[in-house]
């Protein structure tokens, strides 16, 4: 157990078509420690401080985000497809690799 119970937890939002059947890859700390899916949630206990959380599927991700977490303090993020969803995917897939996913603190 983790001094003072710290958690990051990540949910995946469920609606929309871009992504629906592919989990997106979770790294902490540069280091991979699990798949979302769509309509999830999924928590990790972490050491008190600043933490990097990033989400991959495929070639894309979002950009990394810092997560600085006080004793006793858990970090909440919600996760979703970016941008519209609509037409134009692919060139925003090869062109904003970073940005294909959408992290937010909530």
């Amino acid at each position: 157990m983790v001094r003072g119970g710290q958690r990051i937890l990540l949910s995946r939002a469920r609606g929309g078509w871009q992504d629906c059947l592919r989990a997106y890859v979770v790294f902490i700390d540069g280091r991979e420690v699990g798949r979302i899916r769509r309509g999830r949630q999924l928590e990790w206990a972490v050491e008190p401080g600043t933490h990097t959380v990033k989400l991959t599927v495929d070639w894309c991700s979002s950009e990394s985000a810092l997560v600085t977490l006080a004793p006793g303090v858990d970090a909440r993020i919600s996760c979703r497809p970016g941008g519209s969803g609509g037409r134009g995917n692919l060139g925003r897939a090869l062109a904003d690799t970073g940005q294909w996913i959408e992290l937010t603190r909530c």
